[in-house]
């Protein structure tokens, strides 16, 4: 009897099933949404998503003068270029970007937008490709000295005729101009 009054005057609590937390401020709880960490850690990873994955592929499609163009220069190309290994692949590389930049200066021709500033943006963007890619001749000279010759070569060449056909369109591109 003892034991049964004494329960019934010092009940056992136990907890209902845990709460989840969740973050309630101002304008939120009045409009009735709540926020829980799940929510928000899924929320925080989505956006994550979107800017890593679709802002870079996005950037593949700009031009000089666009928001996104140092994206795909700077991170995208960047990104690909920390990816090789070999100075061939290396080299190969710098001359595709290269020639990215004549095909975006031809776009831009055919599109009558080629003004200074982008003129001026591929120039420098160019020169940097150019640059890196003596430097990996250079490296190249010290372990493959025919192997750096026919590279150099095929640079040449390939360059020779991009500028010739960039060459070309700015002719017809200033003659059509009145």
């Amino acid at each position: 009897a003892r034991l049964i009054s004494y329960m019934e005057y010092h009940p056992l609590h136990i907890p209902a099933e845990p709460q989840r937390r969740t973050v309630e401020r101002g304008y939120l709880r009045r409009l009735g949404v709540s926020l829980q960490p799940s929510r928000i850690w899924a929320t925080a990873g989505l956006c994550a998503l979107v800017f890593f994955v679709t802002v870079p592929l996005i950037a593949e499609r700009a031009l000089p003068g666009d928001t996104l163009y140092p994206v795909k220069v700077r991170f995208n190309e960047g990104l690909r270029s920390q990816l090789l290994f070999s100075p061939y692949e290396k080299m190969q590389w710098e001359t595709r970007r290269v020639e990215r930049r004549v095909a975006e200066a031809r776009l831009l021709v055919q599109e009558g937008k080629l003004t200074k500033e982008n003129e001026d943006t591929l120039e420098k963007t160019v020169r940097s490709h150019t640059d890196a890619f003596q430097a990996q001749l250079a490296e190249l000279r010290e372990s493959d000295a025919t192997g750096a010759t026919i590279a150099g070569v095929t640079v040449e060449s390939a360059l020779a005729i991009q500028s010739a056909v960039l060459d070309s369109e700015l002719g017809a591109a200033s003659s059509t101009e009145p």
